[in-house]
């Protein structure tokens, strides 16, 4: 097969072209991923190792290592003020700290619009070899690229960040020579304005919508006033945000009614939304993404990180099917986070290991849908269960477990 970015002829089944690194897996998300961290001289075909790792274990250690730099507070029309010594790149602001701070490594944006980082040379003289890291903080996902001088005379210990992805990153170089080794590592935060493509499968048909999140919206939720680390039911409700996910919901209703005909208040429609929650945002427990076992993030920070975990899709699903007119209800369970829907038809297929699960609130029923995997409406795997409370395993599980109410009738 021939790799979509740069023509080079690939073998086999491996993930990443080996010319210019594009990933050559099938997405969801069409979202520009930071694949091509080389320079031109790797993407036009010389020789490299491009090595990918998650290393979650030490994500917690990363980011207690290097912080996210402060996001100042938009205006009133959620403009988006950056930081003073933010450089602009592309369409978003890069912000960089560590050793781009102390001047062993620098960065401009050249005149292809790539952000060129290079070593001061009071690290590089001597040294022969460059191993390069990046490293995405909220995912711990790295990508590596060895350059030695001998393969790019007076150019190894540069680099070019090539199609960036928003979010936190670390560079971590580690410099040879002879006499030993040296390690640099600076920060990079990059965020901007986002035009997102989602594509996902409801009853066999490929729908998809394309939104947009502006930089000044989404500080202004990041910035917004929230128990973030709070385990409680009034964190979670506190962050459904219907207003927040109602453009959005249009949207997926426009995909929706152009391809089906039941109506916005139907079983199917519903169904639709939990579908796209649960294919199209990526389940992150929160240590690995935010290195705290809590936090709670808003639909527009959800949306925007394209990531998120049950908790935060539950929220999410929750917002959207409020804004579509739904009764909804956020259902916490031992393990994991659910949402919860009256009026609802629910399926007679139920696979293997699951069963309907349905919880009385105040004379009506409600129920319990996963939006983690959705199996369909009231649908959720066999160890849950209700006997006048929520059962977990075949034992009341107690506690705060339970439905609240995310609508009034």
């Amino acid at each position: 097969m021939r790799c979509p970015n740069c023509g080079a002829d690939v073998v086999g089944d491996s993930p990443f072209c080996p010319s210019c690194g594009a990933d050559l897996t099938s997405k969801v998300r069409s979202r520009r991923r930071f694949l091509l961290n080389v320079d031109r001289g790797v993407r036009h075909g010389a020789a490299a190792a491009i090595t990918f790792m998650a290393v979650v274990s030490v994500l917690a250690v990363v980011l207690s290592a290097f912080p996210a730099p402060a996001v100042e507070s938009p205006g009133p029309d959620d403009t988006f003020l950056p930081p003073d010594d933010a450089m602009e790149l592309n369409d978003g602001y890069v912000v960089l700290g560590g050793a781009f701070s102390d001047g062993t490594m620098s960065a401009k944006v050249d005149g292809e619009g790539y952000l060129d980082i290079t070593l001061s040379d009071a690290v590089a003289d001597g040294c022969h070899t460059f191993l390069w890291d990046f490293r995405d903080v909220a995912s711990a996902e790295s990508y590596m690229l060895t350059k030695t001088e001998q393969q790019y005379p007076g150019a190894a210990s540069t680099l070019e960040w090539i199609e960036p992805d928003y979010g936190e990153w670390t560079v971590t170089v580690t410099c040879v020579s002879d006499e030993g080794q040296t390690v640099v590592r600076g920060t990079i935060s990059y965020y901007g304005d986002l035009e997102e493509t989602m594509v996902w499968e409801h009853e066999g048909r490929t729908l998809r919508v394309t939104y947009g999140i502006s930089l000044g919206v989404y500080a202004a939720a990041l910035t917004a006033d929230l128990p973030r680390e709070e385990d409680s039911v009034s964190a979670a409700l506190g962050c459904v945000d219907a207003d927040a996910a109602s453009a959005l919901e249009s949207l997926i209703w426009e995909a929706y009614s152009s391809t089906f005909t039941f109506d916005r208040s139907s079983t199917d429609y519903a169904r639709c939304i939990l579908s796209f929650v649960s294919s199209c945002i990526e389940t992150r427990d929160d240590l690995t993404a935010f290195g705290t076992s809590v936090y709670w993030s808003t639909p527009v920070e959800t949306l925007y990180n394209g990531y998120g975990d049950t908790g935060d899709k539950a929220v999410l699903a929750a917002s959207l099917l409020v804004a579509a007119g739904f009764d909804v209800a956020l259902a916490d369970l031992p393990g994991i986070w659910a949402v919860a829907l009256s009026g609802c038809m629910v399926g007679s297929d139920v696979p293997s290991g699951y069963a309907v699960l349905g919880i009385p609130v105040g004379g009506t029923l409600y129920h319990v849908c996963s939006v983690d995997g959705f199996m369909g409406i009231g649908i959720m795997p066999d160890l849950y269960g209700y006997d006048g409370g929520i059962t977990f395993c075949g034992e009341v599980a107690g506690g705060r477990y339970g439905l609240t109410l995310c609508t009034t009738n």
